[in-house]
């Protein structure tokens, strides 16, 4: 079992103390007590959790997560390399990483915007990471409700299309790492 598991059986175990209390002390608000803590713990023993399958792939997420956590959410920055304009998104409690094409004005089609989930809260998200590829002025994303947001990521985790490879993932880190460096070369 793991710490999170640990500490859903003690809350229950705490739960189920403090409600079986009652036919001691006959303290009703006792009891509520006990069986809201009681259901919490069991909540966090049921629930599903997603566990990270590419282990490979972990140390290149903390390294990501670990750089893209300190950056603000207004600042564009710009691969040197390849041009890329990258930002990190703040949105109902997700953490995303967006990477956009280069500006190319001769460019027949519209920039594209990949946008990749990389932690919700405080917690990142164990790999592979979830990518999102949308034109570059769509705001459909931004506006996606919650349960069309949780259909999306439900198809995406059954298909696995949309998950980022090892190779992606070591040149989003080589891109973010670069764009950052960038910053502190300018003047």
């Amino acid at each position: 079992m793991t710490g999170p598991r640990i500490a859903a059986a003690a809350l229950t175990l705490a739960g189920v103390t403090l409600a079986a209390s009652y036919l001691w002390t006959s303290s009703l608000p006792l009891a509520l007590i006990g069986t809201l803590l009681a259901a919490f713990g069991l909540g966090g023993l049921t629930s599903p959790r997603r566990v990270s399958t590419h282990p490979e792939h972990e140390p290149h997420l903390q390294g990501l997560w670990e750089t893209a956590r300190h950056l603000s959410a207004d600042r564009v920055l710009t691969d040197p390399a390849t041009g890329n304009r990258l930002w990190v998104e703040r949105f109902r409690g997700f953490v995303t990483l967006a990477v956009a094409d280069p500006d190319e004005p001769d460019a027949d089609r519209a920039a594209t915007v990949t946008r990749y989930m990389l932690a919700f809260g405080r917690r990142p998200l164990p790999a592979p990471l979830f990518r999102h590829l949308t034109p570059l002025h769509d705001a459909a994303a931004a506006t996606m409700s919650w349960r069309q947001a949780r259909e999306v990521l439900r198809l995406a985790d059954q298909t696995g299309t949309a998950d980022t490879t090892l190779a992606e993932l070591i040149e989003l880190c080589a891109q973010l790492d670069r764009a950052v460096a960038a910053i502190g070369d300018e003047p």
